[in-house]
């Protein structure tokens, strides 16, 4: 139940058609798991956290370089050195005392996956590591947990959300579009090609409104369809994927039947399926 401070605190959020009271009460009872703390992953612990999320539990163990500061938006230039998790868990906890915040240190691994997606009601892979995208679409596929995983490079951005219904959860999943990682040269990271800043923001925000959509149950959800944000052609587009029946993980006859750690170094068709324009580093 809502107390009356939190009833004020979310009056916005309460006022919406199709969400009110009821609505409210269903975020407070909710738990996310966010997977990184960076450029995507600050809107989307902070809108989160400000929305009324009750269990936030997000995995960090990098610590904050300069370099971050341009998209990262939950650190300030006092934090450079500190590690990410520390100071985002209490600004998260600073910004709504009254959720629950589960930093945990750790990278995702096929290690503590399982462990790290227990009672999670979603998953929201948002690091620039190509194995972890991989490892969040099999991970929520054998916990039947909805996920969403996104991506920016340069001026371009996609979130992917693996398809989820009452019966079927992760189908068509992130493999349908593609079964194995590139080439390790294949994708360059922000790192190397560089990233607008904003464009952190922009694609965060999606996915914290999409995660939000999901937890409430409202409109339609992105389930089975990749968002493309062009901001240099000012082009947004949704496009719906199908499910690939050979697809090793959901297909008629899988190949991969528990969680593992991909390199980065097997061949694949990554990019030549994606839709033109699209890139999946952050």
């Amino acid at each position: 139940m809502l107390d009356s401070g939190e009833l004020s605190r979310y009056s916005r959020n309460i006022l919406l058609s199709g969400v009110g009271r009821a609505g409210q009460e269903r975020l407070k009872s909710a738990s996310v798991l966010v997977i990184g703390a960076g450029g995507l992953g600050s809107p989307v612990l902070l809108y989160l956290a400000a929305a009324g999320v009750g269990k936030l539990r997000f995995l960090e163990n990098d610590s904050l370089d300069v370099t971050n500061l341009q998209r990262q938006i939950l650190y300030n230039s006092q934090d450079v050195g500190a590690a990410k998790g520390e100071v985002a868990r209490k600004k998260l906890q600073a910004l709504n005392p009254s959720i629950e915040v589960d930093w945990r240190a750790e990278r995702f691994q096929a290690s503590n996956a399982q462990e790290a997606l227990k009672g999670m009601d979603l998953v929201i892979e948002t690091t620039d590591s190509i194995p972890a995208k991989f490892l969040t679409n099999d991970a929520s596929f054998f916990a039947r947990v909805p996920s969403l995983i996104g991506g920016i490079l340069r001026f371009h951005g996609t979130v992917i959300a693996p398809g989820f219904s009452k019966s079927i959860v992760g189908r068509p999943c992130y493999r349908c579009l593609f079964p194995g990682p590139p080439s390790e040269d294949a994708v360059p990271t922000c790192a190397d090609a560089g990233v607008l800043g904003a464009m952190a923001g922009m694609v965060g925000s999606a996915m914290a409104a999409e995660a939000l959509k999901i937890l409430l149950g409202l409109g339609k959800p992105l389930s089975g369809h990749l968002i493309q944000f062009e901001m240099l052609e000012s082009r947004f587009r949704a496009i719906p994927f199908a499910a690939d029946p050979n697809c090793p993980l959901c297909g008629t006859s899988p190949s991969i039947h528990d969680l593992r750690d991909e390199s980065q170094s097997m061949e694949g068709s990554f990019l030549d399926r994606l839709p033109s324009g699209s890139d999946l580093s952050s």
